[in-house]
C-alpha cells in the first residue's frame, strides 16, 4: 500500500504463477470520491536484443498487421496489445492485459527507451471513475517453449468468472467473421 501527501491510498496487487506474473492497482476511496488517472507508469523490461512480434496500433484493423521485428531499438510508435517476444536466452514472453471491464481505458504499449528495453503501458486517454477503482491486470506469460504460452490459463484465471449463469443454449457451430477474410470490397 502507498499513500500520497494528501492521504490518498493506492495498493499494488501482485500475482506470480508458474508460467508468468501479473500486477494491477487498486485506488482506494469511498463511493462518494471520484478520481482521474493522468498517466500510468507500468512496465515490463524486455531484453534489448529480443525479437518481437506485434502490431503498430492503428484504427480500425490493427489485427492484420502483426510484424516480426529482429530488434526492438528505434521503435517509436504505439504497439497494440498483445505483444510477443523471444529473448536472447530463448524465453518467450507474451505481454497482455486481463480483466479489462470498461471502467478503465485499454492500454497500448510503447518502448520507453531508445534501445527498446522498457515496454510501458501507455494510456491513450485519462480515465475517470468513482472510487474504489481497480485497474486491469498487466500480464506477462513466460516460458521456454511456445507451448507454455498456448497452454497457459493465466489470463483466464485473472479474468472474473462469466456472468452468464445458464449456458445450455451455447452450441458449437460455424461462423463467418468478415474482417478475417480481407478488406471489404464495398
Amino acid at each position: 500500500d502507498f499513500l500520497n501527501d494528501s492521504g490518498g491510498k493506492m495498493s499494488l496487487i501482485l500475482r506470480a504463477y508458474d508460467d508468468g506474473v501479473a500486477y494491477r492497482y487498486r485506488i482506494h476511496g469511498t463511493g462518494q470520491d471520484q478520481d482521474t488517472v493522468a498517466n500510468e507508469a507500468s512496465s515490463f523490461r524486455i531484453p534489448a536484443a529480443s525479437q518481437g512480434w506485434f502490431a503498430r496500433y492503428t484504427q480500425p484493423h490493427y489485427e492484420w498487421y502483426y510484424d516480426a521485428h529482429t530488434k526492438l531499438a528505434g521503435i517509436d510508435y504505439e504497439v497494440a496489445v498483445p505483444a510477443l517476444f523471444r529473448t536472447p536466452s530463448g524465453y518467450w514472453v507474451y505481454v497482455t492485459e486481463a480483466a479489462v471491464d470498461g471502467t478503465y481505458t485499454g492500454a497500448r504499449l510503447r518502448f520507453q527507451e531508445a534501445k527498446g528495453e522498457v515496454l510501458i503501458f501507455h494510456l491513450p486517454e485519462q480515465p475517470s471513475s468513482t472510487l474504489p477503482w481497480i485497474t486491469p491486470w498487466r500480464v506477462a506469460i513466460i516460458g521456454k517453449h511456445l507451448g507454455t504460452l498456448v497452454e497457459s490459463t493465466l489470463v483466464l484465471n485473472l479474468n472474473p468468472p462469466s456472468e452468464i449463469a445458464e449456458t445450455s443454449w451455447i452450441k458449437p457451430g460455424v461462423d463467418v467473421i468478415p474482417w478475417m477474410t480481407g478488406p471489404s470490397t464495398n
